[in-house]
């Protein structure tokens, strides 16, 4: 059995001698400054996934199981954020909510989801809204937010573990102030 101290030595001695040597990027770092957040909410769900083929032969008649397991976003995600620490010299001031709805498009070739953002108003914002299954039935989304002049950016990352679809969400989010404008798609 390894001595614990011997371990600690040993991992101290590895990261002193990490980057000794290394080159070091002359390039400045693009980002001003960041604040990072927790999210907190909840999720209503707005139709349960189908059931139209038996999943065993993958043709009708339905066997009474989700043709859809795990992830399934459908429904209305709403959540907040709570600040864990800031670098900016004005502390950023997110939403008193955040809302997005999902809904499902039922294209017999190629079935796919549709994101309509509620809060922030989506009129005149330049936003991206996703959901992408983590495994394990989590589904996380993506709520990117971008002002005017894309220097001021939030990333939203919601979470839901679609084996509790009442929720609650979790997940992280940042704010981002940098020197250049960030790209819009």
């Amino acid at each position: 059995m390894t001595n614990p101290r011997t371990l600690v030595i040993g991992l101290g001695l590895l990261i002193t001698g990490c980057g000794v040597g290394d080159n070091q990027s002359s390039t400045p770092d693009p980002r001003i400054c960041q604040a990072h957040f927790t999210v907190a909410g909840t999720f209503t769900l707005g139709q349960a996934p189908p059931d139209r083929v038996n999943n065993d032969t993958q043709v009708p008649p339905a066997d009474g199981v989700p043709d859809i397991q795990g992830c399934w976003p459908v429904g209305t995600w709403t959540f907040t954020l709570a600040q864990d620490d800031n670098t900016c010299k004005t502390a950023p001031t997110p939403l008193a909510e955040y809302k997005f709805t999902t809904t499902f498009v039922d294209d017999p070739v190629e079935p796919d989801y549709a994101y309509a953002l509620n809060e922030p108003n989506p009129a005149g914002a330049k936003y991206r809204v996703g959901v992408s299954s983590g495994g394990g039935g989590l589904c996380t989304a993506q709520m990117e937010l971008f002002s005017d002049d894309g220097k001021q950016t939030w990333i939203l990352n919601p979470a839901l573990n679609s084996f509790n679809m009442s929720g609650p969400l979790d997940g992280l989010a940042e704010y981002a102030e940098w020197k250049d404008a960030q790209t819009y798609p």
